[in-house]
């Protein structure tokens, strides 16, 4: 039996349908394809999970297209994840908003599998456009956001909390809109049929790297806990990482309920203090001192988005790509042509960012070649969300994976302000704003000068282990004379010193890695072991950096 993937004719033959000229698929064990569910016939399986199946579907009639979320056969046998299965089209049904994707209609096949109808988007979800952007264009992120929240403010207004926002769940069309999905494990209020199992004290909901402290820590949650998830997908979508990085799950937990993460600044410099201060503000452990709406969540970040050049303000459109059929957590099953750009809607998956330097004096006749580095992952079976309460006899576990980093030390920077430094991969580029902040709390009249690394560097860091005098000193002029702020494998100390430069320099703007690259680019050797590189403040009060390595020097702008 061969079905058309365009209008779910079925023909004994393959080749292409009479009707449309779709391709023919084999069905194969797939019984479903082919068939008529409620209203629709199916056409093509898009996405597939832990707990079932997305399907395309088309009307026979009209040409209508929806998708039809179906529950598996294993977990339709536990009440508690139909209860929760149901619930989400009682959630959508109950906002009904222009950002939340609409659920047209539920009920359950013949043999008693629910099923949800669906409408059919097109886009891909935000996860799959960080993997191929790493971090976005700040202005984008404002824009981004401003929908998010709104759809999130619909919905904490009929009582309701989603409780599992993460990037596989914000779906942006092609159009360049949010549409927020999977309200599978959402909390209504009890009127709404909400407590259950799954809703009840001591569960844990979610997924571990958006989880709030008090839902890590089984505790009761509100929309204050929406708003925590919002604020580490910011914090990922701005600096093109998690807050944290950890390896064991138990880590990560424990690291929500009680680490503050970097300052966001640190990892991209171009972050202005008041967008520092939205991110930061979002992810307070007590949810007291978070944002308590997601009005004034959106109200925060619009203040910030002033500070914003216009240029960073790129169409959310232009970012997504065209050829993404999924989005909502699902696997991706290809199909023998190329599908529309449909999406599975909160089915579970597997977690899955210048100007050279100036050659002065040459030390090698060519460049050295550039190597790209891999970094593995350690995947922990398949619990991306995780659902420890008791749902019967099917606990759905989805996909994902911690990845392994090297040892974080803390490092007081004053008046209880601490940052996360990791001394094996340490960016001194990064880090110069922290440092900033550790100067400042000596002497608020501090101004960065400079800074100074000496040690071991590979590509896109620097060793602070491998030698007892590495070390970055970070450079500070102050009215009563100079501050250095200095970080090594141990930890960060602030000295006073009798000379320094008063030529005053800006942050910088090339990571160590895009000053490695322009190296290479120019012949500097590598790995570079007992190299020191300069930053300072040329002529015209621009940044400019130097190398030194195997006797050779290399000088260029800050300007990547």
């Amino acid at each position: 039996m061969f079905v058309c993937v365009e209008c779910g004719s079925s023909y004994p033959n393959s080749g292409f349908c009479t009707e449309d000229g779709g391709v023919l698929a084999a069905v194969g064990a797939d019984t479903l394809l082919g068939k008529t569910v409620g209203s629709y016939r199916i056409a093509q399986k898009i996405g597939e999970g832990g707990m079932g199946a997305v399907y395309r579907a088309v009307h026979p009639s009209i040409g209508s297209r929806v998708a039809i979320k179906v529950l598996s056969k294993e977990c339709a046998a536990s009440p508690a994840l139909v209860e929760r299965f149901f619930g989400e089209a009682r959630a959508v049904n109950l906002i009904r908003h222009e950002r939340i994707v609409s659920v047209l209609d539920m009920a359950a096949l013949p043999d008693g599998q629910p099923y949800i109808v669906m409408e059919l988007l097109e886009g891909e979800a935000l996860s799959a456009t960080l993997a191929r952007h790493n971090a976005l264009p700040l202005g984008t992120v404002v824009t981004l956001f401003a929908e998010l929240l709104d759809a999130l403010s619909a919905a904490h207004d009929k009582g309701i909390v989603h409780r599992d926002l993460k990037p596989d769940n914000v779906f942006l069309t092609k159009s360049g809109h949010v549409k927020v999905v999977d309200f599978g494990i959402a909390k209504l209020r009890p009127d709404m049929g909400g407590l259950s199992e799954a809703t009840r004290t001591g569960s844990l909901m979610g997924t571990p790297f958006y989880m709030a402290p008090e839902q890590a820590a089984g505790m009761p949650v509100d929309q204050r806990a929406d708003l925590y998830a919002a604020g580490v997908i910011l914090f990922e979508v701005t600096t093109g990482q998690r807050p944290f990085k950890v390896g064991t799950l138990y880590e990560l937990l424990k690291a929500h309920v009680e680490q503050m993460p970097p300052q966001p600044s640190s990892l991209r410099p171009d972050i202005p203090p008041p967008l520092d201060d939205v991110l930061l503000h979002a992810l307070q452990k007590d949810a007291n001192f978070r944002y308590q709406s997601a009005r004034e969540f959106a109200q925060a970040l619009s203040y910030a988005s002033s500070a914003l050049p216009p240029d960073s303000f790129v169409p959310v459109a232009s970012l997504i790509s065209g050829g993404s059929p999924l989005a909502g957590g699902a696997r991706h099953v290809p199909p023998a042509p190329s599908p529309p750009h449909a999406v599975p809607y909160g089915l579970p998956t597997p977690i899955s960012l210048g100007n050279p330097l100036d050659k002065t004096t040459p030390t090698t006749d060519a460049p050295a070649p550039k190597k790209k580095r891999r970094f593995g992952y350690f995947a922990m079976g398949t619990c991306g969300l995780i659902v420890l309460a008791t749902l019967g006899s099917c606990v759905a576990c989805f996909g994902m994976s911690l990845f392994h980093e090297d040892k974080s030390i803390e490092v007081a920077l004053g008046d209880g302000e601490v940052a996360v430094i990791k001394p094996g991969k340490f960016d001194p580029t990064a880090f110069a704003s922290r440092a900033a902040s550790a100067a400042q709390k000596q002497d608020s009249a501090a101004k960065f000068v400079g800074f100074r690394a000496s040690g071991h560097f590979v590509t896109g860091h620097m060793d602070l282990t491998r030698s007892a005098t590495a070390q970055v000193s970070y450079a500070y002029t102050t009215p009563t004379g100079c501050l250095e702020v200095d970080v090594s494998g141990t930890g960060l100390s602030t000295r006073r010193t009798d000379k320094c430069s008063t030529a005053t320099a800006p942050m910088p703007r090339c990571s160590l890695k895009e000053v490695w690259e322009g190296a290479q680019d120019r012949g500097a050797p590598g790995p570079w072991r007992d190299a020191v590189l300069h930053y300072f403040a040329d002529d015209q009060g621009k940044g400019q950096w130097r190398l030194d390595v195997d006797g050779g020097t290399y000088t260029g702008p800050d300007t990547c």
